[in-house]
């Protein structure tokens, strides 16, 4: 048995072991905080989306077609900015709507990532099966979301 496990061991201090779905309750813990966080946005609660969110919050875009940048940071926030953002975007933006489905859920020790399905609307834009990375970190046993990633985000035509 020490010795079947020695490959995986090695792997592993080499971060090169091999990566699995996420088990079933690890799993639903990193879904529920996305289902937490778009139900807090809906309901209009500020002070529920900060709590899902960990020490410093990263947002960009990325798209697929020709001849554009591939990526585009949109903001990163921490400290008292990252505090007052659940608010201010709910006052600019809300009110806030969104289904989604999961594509993928993989964990691998303290670090997540969930890649969803997303049709929703806010005051500025409608998506529809707009696709999203979603980064999150576990610090103290609980799940935070640390990051987001929308892959050909749909922006409203300019007229």
């Amino acid at each position: 048995m020490i010795v079947s496990l020695l490959p995986a061991m090695l792997l592993g201090l080499m971060g090169l072991a091999p990566r699995g779905e996420a088990s079933g309750g690890e799993r639903e813990a990193v879904v529920e905080i996305l289902t937490a966080y778009h139900a807090a946005l809906q309901a209009g609660e500020p002070q529920g989306v900060g709590r899902l969110l960990g020490p410093s919050y990263f947002m960009a875009d990325e798209s697929s077609a020709a001849g554009s940048e591939q990526m585009s940071a949109h903001m990163y926030l921490t400290g008292a900015e990252l505090q007052a953002w659940p608010r201010a975007f709910l006052n600019e933006a809300g009110p806030y709507r969104n289904e989604y489905r999961v594509l993928s859920v993989s964990i691998r020790g303290e670090a997540a990532v969930v890649l969803t399905r997303n049709t929703g609307s806010n005051r500025f834009r409608r998506w529809l099966d707009e696709e999203a990375a979603w980064f999150l970190g576990r610090a103290s046993g609980q799940w935070r979301i640390v990051g987001l990633l929308i892959r050909d985000i749909q922006l409203p035509k300019e007229r």
